[in-house]
């Protein structure tokens, strides 16, 4: 014979702390990558993320968004029937290459939307003389 109470109880928990086990996992916001002539474009939507709790990092060709989107209301406070906004730690990883200007990389956030602005490299062109061998 089933034990209601303990089912319930069983039920309880799934209902309340599943959704708290499945984002233990890394959130990976999506993303936009374009290029200009002058430059690459990253954008990455990071709503309800504030600056302080998201950064940018570039590394051997590869450009590293990261941080954490806080939860604001108090576990206390609710009972979710749906769950579909992910809090917790956030990663995405980017490949650019290495032919970009360092230096000059800009990051911006509005609107829930990060905007990296990655330059190329500039080249210049420069004729190589070719002198006679011995």
């Amino acid at each position: 014979m089933i034990d209601w109470k303990e089912f319930d109880e069983i039920w309880r928990f799934v209902v309340e702390y599943k959704p708290r086990l499945e984002l233990a996992e890394i959130y990976k916001p999506p993303v936009n990558v374009f290029e200009t002539q002058e430059k690459f474009v990253v954008q990455v939507a990071l709503p309800g993320v504030e600056k302080e709790d998201v950064r940018v990092e570039y590394s051997e060709g590869v450009l590293r968004i990261f941080g954490i989107r806080k939860d604001q209301c108090s576990e206390n406070e609710r009972k979710f029937h749906v769950l579909e906004i992910s809090y917790g730690p956030f990663e995405r990883k980017v490949f650019i290459g290495k032919q970009v200007d360092i230096e000059n990389i800009e990051s911006r956030l509005k609107d829930g939307l990060l905007t990296i602005d990655v330059p190329k490299k500039k080249y210049r062109f420069r004729e190589i003389e070719i002198e006679k061998g011995e």
